[in-house]
């Protein structure tokens, strides 16, 4: 019998995916991912490395929440029909009697 244990390792659930695959699937620009812009802000981003053009990478699973989030709102505004805009707003070449 033997005294030592050895750790068990725990499995990794999560995946990740290069930002390269995170600009085509979410169709935005890198650096608005890097920078957390376009509702990206929550993405984990994951540095492998000390360095500061050590590569950058998304857990995938956050990614393809933030597209159903996407898809599910898009889906609620077409549910909700047409959009009613103000019938008051007149613009300056309305005023003058002109169209554009």
């Amino acid at each position: 019998m033997s005294l030592i244990r050895r750790k068990t390792a725990t499995p990794i659930t999560e995946r990740l995916m290069t930002l390269q695959e995170a600009t085509e699937i979410l169709g935005l620009d890198e650096s608005t991912i890097r920078k957390g812009g376009a509702g990206t802000a929550h993405l984990t981003k994951v540095r492998l490395g000390d360095s500061r053009r050590a590569p950058v990478r998304l857990v995938r699973s956050e990614v393809e929440a933030f597209i159903r989030d996407l898809i599910d709102d898009g889906r609620a505004r077409n549910e909700a029909g047409p959009r009613r805009v103000w019938a008051g707003v007149i613009s300056n070449a309305q005023k003058e009697g002109g169209h554009r």
